[in-house]
């Protein structure tokens, strides 16, 4: 009889075992779902909340490019060799104006909720190659000067500095900026062609920080007759700037605390242009006097002018689409964005005008509604 019963009970104990063991694969298989459902909440939350109140109140910025042309000299070897258009005109006689024209509304006038058109989205430059779209961005960056004409930014005439006398502007690789003789209180334009290639070395807030430093203590050591700011208060000053970006743009405050490795595609764009506006608006920081330094009511900063050098052409759209509401909130707070594209229809949902070149002239302007 025990003989008998020892098979059952083996069989028996074999069933219980097998239940068990299917149970427990049962709840692993479904715990992978509900672990990311929560993730995606949690990110989706973080995201979501990312965007606050600025802490420096902002002033729009205007960039105009006035009868502007730039000549290049047409030889042998540049017609055979020269990526250079082929002709002796690159741009000849432009006449455009980018951002908001505070000047030209009556006193008074509240310029934060009255913007004309071209601050509600951004400007996109389109043409075949060698239409003139990348030398105008050039141009409006500083980084050539026309060879007739002029450039005005929020009003002031801009001329270039001279090669090596204040020295070369450090930046990164994927970022260009311009020589320019600018005023105290204008920003310095910035263009941006690449995603950031930082290390991860410090966190995506830390570099933005760190890029905003740099930026302003060149400009402060290489602005004649400067007095240096107070170091506190201009890394005060710093910081609440490099909050204010990230947030405007929606980069995730977790992402913020992470390191660039770690960022999404998009992340790396708004990442990169975060960065740029730092750069932008440094030459205003180190102009500031030691008063304005500290934070209060009366402390506002002309915002970033941001130049795309075909930045999104060879990305997905669905990652351009990802950068679209960040972009625009940095606009309405008064930024400048240019961007020269052969892929306009990326921009389908935040664009406000597009200006098409040809044999570098504008052919057409169309003004958008968003």
């Amino acid at each position: 009889m025990a003989a008998l019963l020892s098979p059952t009970l083996k069989a028996l104990l074999t069933l219980i075992t097998l239940s068990i063991l299917s149970t427990t694969l049962n709840i692993a298989a479904t715990s992978p779902t509900t672990s990311s459902s929560a993730a995606c909440f949690i990110s989706t939350s973080v995201y979501v909340d990312a965007y606050q109140p600025i802490i420096i109140p902002s002033r729009p910025s205007f960039v105009r490019l006035e009868n502007a042309s730039k000549k290049y000299p047409v030889t042998l070897m540049n017609k055979l060799f020269s990526s250079v258009p082929k002709r002796e005109y690159a741009v000849h006689d432009i006449n455009l104006s980018f951002g908001h024209d505070a000047n030209q509304l009556p006193a008074n006038t509240n310029t934060t909720t009255n913007r004309s058109a071209d601050a509600d989205g951004i400007t996109l430059l389109v043409g075949r190659s060698a239409s003139g779209k990348s030398t105008i961005l050039r141009l409006l960056a500083g980084i050539e000067a026309p060879t007739e004409g002029q450039l005005y930014i929020n009003g002031c005439e801009m001329t270039r500095e001279v090669e090596g006398l204040m020295g070369r502007k450090v930046v990164p690789s994927w970022m260009r900026v311009g020589l320019l003789l600018a005023p105290a209180g204008v920003p310095q334009p910035v263009l941006l062609d690449g995603k950031p290639d930082f290390d991860n070395t410090r966190t995506v807030m830390e570099w933005i920080v760190q890029v905003g430093i740099d930026s302003v203590e060149h400009h402060c050591k290489n602005s004649v007759g400067q007095e240096q700011m107070d170091s506190t208060a201009t890394a005060a000053l710093i910081r609440s700037l490099a909050q204010d970006f990230a947030s405007l743009l929606q980069l995730p405050t977790n992402q913020c605390s992470s390191v660039p490795l770690d960022l999404s595609p998009s992340e790396q764009y708004l990442f990169g242009i975060a960065c740029g506006c730092m750069v932008s608006v440094s030459p205003i920081i180190a102009s500031m006097p030691l008063e304005s330094a500290s934070l209060d009511e009366t402390t506002s900063i002309p915002y970033p002018i941001i130049l795309f050098d075909e930045l999104f052409d060879t990305e997905y759209s669905g990652t351009v689409d990802k950068c679209n509401r960040g972009i625009l909130n940095l606009i309405e707070h008064g930024a400048v964005v240019v961007s020269a594209t052969h892929r306009p229809e990326y921009f389908g949902s935040m664009s406000s005008r597009v200006i098409t070149l040809s044999g570098g002239n504008v052919l057409t302007v169309e003004r958008l509604m968003l």
